[in-house]
């Protein structure tokens, strides 16, 4: 018998099969502006405008530099200025890390940027991987806008900066002179010319506790500014002393800045944590009433969530996943149907002390470090029918293990759909296996790892698993492909002679072997013609011509008057 090879899966191969796919409106959606110096909203990506009003275009002070979007499927945008304090630490505001209620701004799909003027191929551009708002940020209060961001190789040939770490005062620094360095727009009305470095000073008017106010006096911070340096000449030395917050709506009143010595000790130690990815923890803990979810390789962020538990229902179409994720932290929907939308919230772990009684955590091979919680499996032997009722033994994982899965409990050689593939569908100790070219068309083998495995006359086909050389299954000498062993086929060399054959008449064979030769066939020589035996005109005693005198026509049993 002709059977397929098949390779090692794991039933119910869609619970195990993650698709990582998220709706691109969560991640980069259709992006608003980023709140940057004031608070009316930029217009939309395409069109963001985000340098000094006022300024001058600035070739030097190559260590400020833009945050810029660069994210696949995204023109270069410019949305922040950064301010580098060494070769992989940049300074910024805290907003600029942060999401807001239209565009979740990640890390992973932000750069820095080196250059006069933010264009493809225009400069140099450095990867982030972590983002540090101060985690006191109060944005009504505009209290604690500063934050770090850490990048992912080091900038080379680009100077640094220091921070000021003497304290400012109303009395010591009202009316000193601040120097900026930008990338944001140059008119604050119209919102235009972003993306182009350029500088100006302007004058101190009040110090604050964490801040500094100035006016306009013809030279602004606007729009993409937000996080730039305001330079100040203390001590001999230029230092950064602010970081650009906000202003008035069109950058032509007034504006605010935090001041850095008052996040001097912060700072420090944040860049002393040698910065790394703040992914969070995919089996949960990190994301408060929202969920982290994997969006590349390696990176794992927070999104907004519908907080569905693990083990229950959920939408697994990824392409209806509008603002949320379906599942709580901790959690990931997948489908385990035909319906893209009929899913189930699965435990994510790191390991099996993330699962619940009954579940071990099952690895997932694309993402390191983590899997799912799936219902532990029982060990069995391939070949042992040791499975618990309604159960099969089954090859599984990486290295192969053996486990009891859920069966429809088929029996040996009976007929089963080889095409199933998402349960068991023989008994415990069979497989089902393709025995035409119809995907559909299968029978259910015994399992073996040696010829001793088998019946008597059988022998053991090894293997039947691409990658699993140890296990085969019992078959027979089957000379003429009729689907019957010989030593169930009384002729294994004619496939028209095998048990339960329609039997053909007149070939002097047992067909279907059950001991008996053209049994349900006619008899031949039964008379047809008219006055046969018992039925004649003039029987015996009647007819014309009594025995002995007939004149019938024609031989015995045909003539008329022959013998009644």
């Amino acid at each position: 018998m002709s059977v397929r090879m098949v390779g090692v899966r794991r039933p119910s191969v869609s619970l195990f099969s993650l698709a990582r796919r998220l709706s691109l409106l969560v991640l980069l959606g259709s992006l608003p502006a980023l709140t940057a110096c004031h608070e009316e909203p930029f217009p939309a990506l395409g069109d963001l405008q985000q340098p000094i009003v006022g300024g001058v275009t600035e070739n030097g002070y190559q260590g400020v530099g833009a945050l810029v979007l660069d994210a696949s499927g995204y023109v270069l945008t410019n949305f922040c200025t950064a301010t580098l304090l060494s070769d992989e630490w940049a300074l910024t505001a805290a907003h600029c890390l942060l999401p807001t209620d239209d565009f979740e701004i990640q890390a992973w799909m932000t750069s820095f940027y080196v250059g006069t003027v933010v264009e493809e191929g225009g400069g140099f551009k450095y990867e982030a991987d972590a983002f540090y708002p101060y985690p006191g940020y109060d944005p009504q209060a505009a209290e604690g806008d500063i934050g770090l961001v850490h990048l992912k190789d080091r900038v080379a040939g680009v100077g640094t900066y220091n921070i000021n770490r003497t304290p400012l005062s109303d009395r010591n620094h009202a009316g000193a002179s601040v120097f900026y360095v930008g990338y944001g727009v140059n008119n604050g009305v119209r919102d235009t010319g972003s993306g182009t470095k350029r500088s100006g000073t302007v004058s101190i008017s009040d110090v604050y506790l964490t801040g500094y106010r100035y006016e306009f006096e013809g030279v602004m911070p606007c729009s993409g500014d937000s996080g730039g340096p305001g330079f100040m000449t203390l001590g001999g030395a230029q230092v950064v002393a602010g970081v650009v917050s906000v202003g008035d709506e069109n950058c032509q009143e007034t504006g605010y800045d935090t001041r850095v010595d008052a996040y001097a000790d912060w700072i420090d130690d944040v860049m002393g944590g040698g910065g790394g990815d703040t992914n969070c923890d995919l089996a949960g803990g990190d994301c408060v009433g929202q969920a982290c979810y994997p969006v590349e390789d390696g990176v794992f962020q927070c999104y907004p969530s519908d907080g569905i538990r693990a083990g229950r229902a959920c939408n697994s179409d990824a392409e209806t996943w509008v603002s949320s994720l379906p599942c709580a932290d901790g959690a990931i929907c997948l489908q385990v149907s035909d319906d893209p939308a009929d899913g189930l919230c699965i435990q994510w772990c790191a390991n099996a002390l993330d699962c619940a009684a009954g579940e071990e955590c099952s690895p997932i091979d694309d993402i390191p470090g983590y899997g799912l919680c799936v219902p532990r499996v029982e060990d069995c032997g391939i070949a042992s029918e040791d499975c618990p009722a309604g159960k099969a033994c089954y090859p599984y994982g990486d290295p192969v293990e053996y486990g009891c899965f859920e069966s429809d409990e088929i029996g040996l050689h009976e007929v089963c759909d080889a095409s199933v593939d998402d349960r068991l569908v023989c008994d415990d100790g069979l497989i089902c296996l393709q025995v035409s070219d119809r995907v559909t068309d299968g029978r259910c083998f015994a399992f073996c790892l040696t010829d001793r495995d088998c019946d008597a006359l059988d022998y053991c086909e090894k293997p039947i698993f691409r990658d699993l050389d140890a296990v085969g299954v019992c078959l027979c000498d089957n000379v003429d492909e009729d689907d019957y062993c010989a030593a169930d086929d009384c002729d294994d060399s004619d496939p028209a002679i095998y048990p339960g054959a329609p039997e053909i008449c007149d070939d002097g064979a047992d067909n279907d072997c059950d001991g008996r030769t053209d049994e349900g066939c006619a008899a031949e020589g039964e008379g047809e013609g008219e006055g046969s035996e018992g039925e004649g005109e003039g029987s015996e005693g009647e007819g014309e011509g009594s025995e002995g005198e007939g004149e019938g026509e024609g031989s015995e049993g045909e003539g008329e008057g022959s013998e009644g």
